[in-house]
């Protein structure tokens, strides 16, 4: 297998396995080896965003793939964050192959994936408020700026965790 397929393969496992933590609401995860719950503490500037910094390490534990991690508000001043009404729009359905909304009811969180092929996004709303509270990004290649180096993917705030119930999942672009 070419060295580019694999890593597109190992990427797309990666973006759908990514998760594994032991906290109520988490972070991106592993062990120590990967970026864990305990990155969000030090997460750089939760404020205004005008000292962002983004630290990197393993996608998951034992992954080769790289990700980077910043507070929300500095990925938010970044890239485009959408409301969760925005999240929810239909608009872009011919664009990319699928919009998906994930119900996680025992952890009270919403996730919207956006994307599939190349490039991936998602955000984490809570189910009650519809507050953002985590965004990922990824992609096939290091395309992501972060500290000294390019990284595959980023992540900011709370993503479900594995021991969150998947109750209902809809692609909205059916």
């Amino acid at each position: 297998m070419n060295i580019d397929l694999l890593k597109i393969v190992t990427l797309a496992l990666a973006i759908r396995l990514c998760a594994a933590c032991d906290t109520e609401h988490h972070q991106l995860g592993g062990t120590e080896e990967g970026l864990d719950a305990s990155d969000a503490a030090n997460e750089p500037d939760d404020g205004d965003g005008s000292s962002c910094s983004c630290s990197s390490g393993p996608l998951f534990a034992g992954s080769a793939l790289i990700a980077g991690r910043s507070s929300l508000a500095c990925y938010c001043r970044d890239r485009r964050c959408p409301s969760y009404d925005d999240s929810l729009s239909t608009e872009f359905c011919g664009q990319v192959p699928q919009i998906a909304v994930s119900t996680y009811s025992d952890c009270d969180l919403i996730q919207i994936e956006n994307g599939g092929g190349y490039t991936s996004s998602s955000f984490t709303y809570d189910a009650t408020t519809h507050e953002l509270v985590g965004a990922y990004t990824a992609s096939d290649i290091p395309t992501f700026p972060c500290g000294d180096s390019t990284v595959y993917a980023l992540v900011a705030g709370v993503r479900p965790f594995p021991g969150c119930t998947l109750r209902e999942r809809v692609n909205l672009c059916e």
